[in-house]
C-alpha cells in the first residue's frame, strides 16, 4: 500500500512495514496514522473512515457471485467490478489456493497418524 498522508491529521505516513519510521508515523489502517487511528477508535469515529483493505473471504465471495452471474469473466473484468487491481485479485486467489492445499495436507497427515 502506498502510505501517503493521514486522512485525519494530514501528516505524511510511512508504510506499515517501514521499521525505520517510528510507530506513530506509520500507516495503521483506514488511511490513518497510528495516533489518529487510536484516537478515532476511542472516540467511536473509526467507521467515518472507509476501510482500505477487504478481507480475502469477502473478495472471494464477491468473485464467486460474479462468476455465477457472468460465466467466463476474466480476472481483469472481475477486478474492475470489485474495485481492485487484477494483480491484487490474483494474489487473493493464489493465497486462498495455498491455504486450502495446506489445510488438505494437514488433514491428510492427521488421518494417517
Amino acid at each position: 500500500m502506498t502510505p501517503g498522508v493521514c486522512l485525519r491529521c494530514a501528516k505524511a505516513m510511512a508504510a506499515t512495514n517501514d521499521l525505520s519510521a517510528r510507530a506513530g508515523e506509520r500507516h495503521k489502517g483506514r488511511g490513518l496514522c497510528g495516533p489518529c487511528y487510536s484516537a478515532a477508535r476511542r472516540a467511536g469515529t473509526l467507521l467515518d473512515y472507509e476501510r482500505t483493505y477487504r478481507p480475502a473471504d469477502e473478495v472471494l465471495d464477491d468473485l464467486a457471485v460474479l462468476r455465477i452471474r457472468t460465466p467466463g469473466i476474466t480476472y481483469r473484468q472481475a477486478a474492475e467490478q470489485l474495485g481492485m487491481t487484477r494483480d491484487a485479485l490474483v494474489q487473493v486467489v493464489v493465497r486462498d489456493r495455498r491455504r486450502r492445499e495446506t489445510q488438505q495436507e494437514q488433514s491428510t497427515k492427521e488421518r494417517a497418524a
